[in-house]
């Protein structure tokens, strides 16, 4: 009656096959989060101007090597703790009437340090459709923008402000 309680060992190959499970699993991850791609500084086509010199001067980026973070995980981070943590830059809110009646809608937010070229830069920030300075993605943005030197204006699309009211019978659109 003991012999059948007791249950048999499975063979060495379930080990194996584990095995095997387990490093192709890791396989994918590894391929999928292009974990082993080569780090290399981006490759920009451009026509020699003077535009092409200024903007490869004032952004010294674009032109080094690009070291990726773990995307997949400063996703998941962000998604927990950027609605908690999210910056409140402080801004001046500019107001411009147009010609069909319609209030338009700018926010100005000042640099907070000076940026690393030495010159007064401007960025024009355009949200996607709908909307506007006060979202998240677009205050956290502005937030890194100006502690790296650059003022920066943000576009408000018509009626996407909850506390701003449309003063035309439109919308936003890109047309």
């Amino acid at each position: 009656m003991d012999a059948m309680l007791e249950t048999p060992e499975l063979p060495a190959v379930f080990d194996g096959v584990k095995l095997a499970a387990v490093a192709a699993v890791l396989y994918v991850i590894v391929r999928c989060l292009n974990l082993k791609s080569p780090t290399a500084p981006p490759e920009l086509i451009y026509q020699d101007s003077a535009l092409a010199r200024f903007l490869l001067k004032s952004c010294p980026l674009l032109t080094k090597e690009y070291i990726p973070p773990l995307g997949h995980i400063q996703t998941a981070l962000y998604g927990k703790m950027g609605r908690v943590r999210s910056p409140h830059p402080y801004g001046l809110r500019k107001y411009l009437t147009m010609p069909d009646g319609a209030t338009a809608t700018f926010d100005l937010f000042e640099p907070q340090s000076e940026h690393c070229i030495g010159e007064d830069v401007t960025m024009v920030i355009c949200p996607g459709i709908a909307n506007h300075s006060e979202k998240q993605y677009i205050r956290t943005f502005v937030d890194y923008a100006q502690k790296n030197g650059y003022r920066c204006a943000v576009l408000n699309h018509l009626g996407a402000l909850p506390n701003i009211e449309l003063t035309s019978p439109r919308m936003f659109t890109y047309g």
